[in-house]
């Protein structure tokens, strides 16, 4: 409670009390006063008077000390609980400002940390951006040598392909014609071509297709072919040679090209296609041409029906 507030009720207290004291008095004295005195009673009053006198006096002026000590004990506390109350109003104060204090030492702390953690986290931004980039540069890197392993690895088979190949083309079968001889009959015609194998391997499964054109000179200059007719042929073992046959007969060589080929075909040609398989299991070709050698001796009798002779070649690439 504030000052003020005491001395008003300590104002209170005391009017309260001379109100109090002041209307006894006056219910006192007309009392008194009304009532009929008796010459007795007068005497008793006036003794009364005499001896009671001098205690009314003392009795006044005990009222007033006890009035100034409760007074000045209400003021001696009143000043008691104001110090009391500013003392703790200024604990209070300071202790307000200590925490005011407090909270701006902190707020300055947390300030000065913050500024940290944003450095701290920058900082790390940055590492972790270059650690990004050093990792793209070493996925790149590890690309390249994915690459560069793919590379190495289609290089080192081409290698072991073309080491294959090579192996391969060393080792395997070809077959070429070396030259032949022909036979012509009354009913068919003949033609038996020298196979040859050159490689260091056997060539099987040989097989053979072959036609027959023939350029005639009359009536007119024209050329003939035969439709394509297969032949036979055994295996051929490596660096070794068999002898093929292809025959027409009469019909199938057709009647029109047989007498031709009887009576004035001197200049005739067969064209071979052999295919045969090599010990790799890949299926090879070859072509080639033969021709009969002219022997002059035949120009002079060119309508003997009968006759045979060797035959040179021509051997085209494989296919």
């Amino acid at each position: 409670m504030s000052r003020g507030y005491w001395y008003s009720l300590i104002a209170v207290v005391g009017w309260l009390a001379f109100g109090s004291l002041s209307y006894a008095q006056q219910q006192t004295g007309p009392t008194l006063e009304s009532q009929p005195v008796t010459p007795s009673q007068q005497e008793i009053t006036n003794a009364g008077n005499q001896k009671g006198a001098p205690e009314k006096q003392p009795q006044a002026e005990s009222l007033t000390p006890a009035l100034n000590k409760i007074e000045s004990a209400i003021r001696d506390v009143v000043p008691q609980k104001d110090e009391a109350n500013d003392h703790r109003q200024e604990e209070r104060d300071k202790a307000d400002l200590q925490a005011q204090e407090d909270m701006a030492f902190w707020a300055k702390g947390m300030f000065w940390a913050t500024c940290v953690t944003v450095i701290v986290t920058l900082v790390g931004l940055a590492l972790i951006g270059r650690t990004l980039h050093h990792t793209k540069r070493a996925a790149n890197y590890a690309s390249d040598m994915v690459d560069e392993a793919k590379a190495a690895t289609k290089a080192a088979r081409d290698a072991v392909d073309v080491t294959r190949q090579i192996g391969q083309a060393q080792v395997r079968a070809y077959v070429s014609c070396s030259g032949g001889t022909y036979k012509l009959s009354p009913e068919n015609f003949e033609c038996m071509p020298m196979l040859v194998n050159s490689g260091q391997s056997p060539a099987t499964q040989i097989k053979m297709s072959a036609r027959l054109v023939m350029t005639v000179l009359e009536p007119k200059l024209d050329t003939l072919a035969s439709d394509t007719d297969s032949g036979i042929c055994g295996a051929i073992p490596a660096r070794g040679q068999t002898a093929g046959l292809i025959m027409w007969g009469r019909r199938n060589l057709g009647l029109n090209l047989f007498e031709l080929l009887q009576h004035k075909g001197l200049s005739f040609e067969i064209i071979c296609r052999v295919s045969w398989t090599d010990v790799f299991g890949d299926p090879q070709a070859a072509k080639f041409s033969l021709s009969p050698i002219i022997d002059f001796a035949l120009i002079k009798r060119p309508t003997d029906p009968e006759r045979s002779g060797e035959m040179t070649v021509f051997n085209n690439r494989p296919d």
